[in-house]
């Protein structure tokens, strides 16, 4: 069973990813399906899926997220509190960490 993790985005978030061309038409169908009803705000992934979105994230980031004085724009902004938000730690890294915290 492949284990999901539940992403809370906000209404500035969740435009921003119905609105994102840049993304990969399995990233988009993610989308739709999960934020299309306009209450939902949370979206479901899988480790894997949540790490192809930063991965978009930071690409899209890399290619228009700053200024000509290498300072974030409002879209940089935006991406890297997305690519946070994604952060999914894989649930063998969280039991490692755990057990060399009991150490």
């Amino acid at each position: 069973m492949t284990r999901t993790t539940t992403i809370t985005l906000t209404e500035q978030e969740k435009r921003y990813l119905m609105e994102a061309a840049f993304l990969p038409t399995q990233l988009s169908d993610i989308v739709i399906a999960h934020l299309q009803n306009s209450r939902r705000t949370a979206i479901g992934l899988t480790s894997a899926q949540a790490e192809e979105f930063r991965a978009a994230f930071t690409e899209r980031l890399a290619q228009g997220g700053f200024d000509g004085q290498y300072s974030l724009t409002s879209e940089g902004v935006l991406l890297e509190r997305l690519i946070d938000k994604f952060f999914v730690e894989s649930i063998g890294a969280a039991r490692r960490r755990r057990g060399a915290n009991c150490l």
